[in-house]
């Protein structure tokens, strides 16, 4: 998360992956059929703070930043960059260690649909 901003990414996955803090961007490229990452980026309010970047609520327009989705095809992996995207992502829940929600987004045929709980990353 950029303090500076109050951004914070949540990566979702369908396999393993090693996430560190601050290592959203640079995760090992998919090599595999079947797998497919997607990074979401949403920007918080003014006054949440570095530990505490999201808040329940629905996240859309100017909140919801992007949404990236990765996935293994023709050899490489390939990227689909959803921006300007229709739809939201809602987050549920934020404890000490998870953040729970749901993504509904679209764009130009482009859906991206599903319910999530991710791990919450403590910085070091």
């Amino acid at each position: 998360m950029r303090t500076d901003l109050a951004q914070v990414h949540i990566v979702l996955a369908n396999y393993d992956l090693k996430m560190e803090p601050r290592t959203a961007n640079t995760i090992d490229e998919i090599t595999k059929d079947g797998d497919v990452r997607i990074n979401i980026g949403l920007r918080g309010e003014k006054g949440e703070d570095f530990n505490n970047p999201v808040q329940p609520g629905d996240y859309s327009g100017k909140k919801l930043g992007w949404v990236d989705i990765f996935h293994y095809a023709d050899g490489a992996q390939q990227i689909v960059n959803l921006r300007d995207t229709e739809g939201k992502v809602t987050i549920t829940e934020v404890t000490d260690s998870e953040i729970k929600g749901s993504i509904d987004v679209s764009k130009d045929g482009t859906v991206v649909k599903a319910g999530f709980t991710a791990v919450k990353l403590k910085q070091k």
